[in-house]
């Protein structure tokens, strides 16, 4: 998907903030944002990871499914703590700083394959280019870079695309060898620093994932907002709620059907569907716009491609079935009676069955239709 070249901003009525789908993970690709559409979708809580443009409740973190948020930093009356102070002029007397529009160079590239495989163990790790830009140039997304040197030698860097009003930081690698100089704070705190000086309004550290300490680090400037996905607007991080961690809101609802699923004789797993969702500024019932679903087993066809699709919608709070044919894009049909979480990748043919109050209601209709025959009778 291209975005407009010359686009008309209306920042309260963003087709990316009004038309916001029911998804909590979502994304499409770009190959360009200008500054003003940076500002726009960092406004509305969408985020850019190399050429796809995504908003994420739920996401997938090395195989474990987290509730997330996204985080925002305002800096008008942003002041700096004490210890962050000391901390920046202890390491300015240490290290030269840089800040530049992005390059990509073998020196950054062996320093972030080193910081990912070392410090995240990662097991396969993309080049930077790859990782950031997908083949696109760095200008594309007006993306730029501090570097952080000791005697020369490249030690650390981060970076991060410049709106007009915002910056939203991407990524940051450092040498385990200086980690007691707290390097991947320190660029993160260089970037506010130097958001600050540009006049800039918001600062975005990007997504803050649940009960995750090594993401603690975002935290520490203080003063930061989270965006709450259903009321579509920024708040004071003091006020996150447990309502604000939607995999445990739409998992509680989801695991009271697999249950009544399960105890009336049927098979139904959880699944995660990272599909693309495009914001058109508008859209009707659509399964695409649900990515943490229970699939229910179809007795009839067990080994086809045809099952049942069931989504929690929050702001309906209803139950939302689906018919779909999943046999392409599922990954692991054959696992469904063990494992917990299955990945759906793709549906070719799908259609809506209904909307349903409750469990009960959605049981009722599975008999009437003679849905789950004979395992419901």
């Amino acid at each position: 998907m291209k975005l407009p070249a010359n686009p008309t901003f209306a920042r309260m009525d963003s087709p990316y903030r009004e038309n916001f789908p029911p998804a909590f993970y979502a994304r499409f690709p770009v190959e360009r944002l200008t500054p003003e559409q940076t500002d726009e979708l960092l406004e509305n809580g969408w985020f850019r990871h190399n050429t796809l443009v995504s908003t994420f409740a739920i996401k997938n973190m090395d195989n474990t499914l987290r509730s997330t948020v996204m985080l925002r930093l305002p800096l008008q009356n942003f002041t700096w703590k004490q210890r962050l102070r000391k901390l920046m002029r202890r390491n300015e007397q240490a290290f030269s700083v840089k800040i530049q529009p992005c390059q990509f160079t073998e020196e950054k590239d062996l320093l972030w394959q080193k910081f990912k495989q070392e410090v995240h163990r990662w097991s396969g790790v993309f080049t930077l280019d790859k990782h950031l830009m997908a083949g696109f140039p760095a200008e594309n997304f007006n993306t730029w870079e501090v570097s952080v040197r000791y005697e020369g030698r490249l030690v650390a860097f981060s970076v991060f695309d410049l709106g007009r009003r915002s910056l939203g930081s991407l990524e940051a690698a450092y040498d385990p060898a200086f980690s007691k100089y707290s390097l991947g704070l320190w660029t993160m705190l260089l970037e506010i620093d130097f958001a600050q000086r540009q006049g800039l309004e918001f600062f975005y550290p990007g997504f803050l994932p649940k009960d995750l300490p090594m993401f603690n680090y975002k935290l520490r400037p203080g003063g930061l907002q989270f965006y709450r996905f259903l009321e579509k607007r920024w708040l004071p991080l003091e006020q996150l709620a447990p309502r604000d961690w939607m995999l445990e809101r739409v998992g509680e609802r989801l695991a009271v059907l697999q249950q009544a699923i399960q105890t009336a004789g049927g098979a139904a797993r959880l699944i995660f569907s990272p599909h693309y969702f495009k914001p058109t500024g508008g859209f009707d019932v659509a399964l695409e716009a649900y990515n943490f679903m229970l699939l229910i087993l179809n007795p009839e066809n067990p080994a086809g491609g045809w099952h049942f699709l069931a989504a929690w919608d929050v702001q309906a709070e209803r139950y939302f079935l689906f018919f779909a044919n999943v046999g392409q894009g599922l990954a692991s049909l054959a696992k469904i009676s063990t494992a917990p979480v299955l990945h759906l990748f793709g549906v070719a043919e799908r259609q809506f069955l209904g909307k349903f109050l409750n469990e009960i209601e959605m049981l009722e209709r599975l008999k009437t239709g003679n849905l789950l025959n004979p395992l419901l009778h």
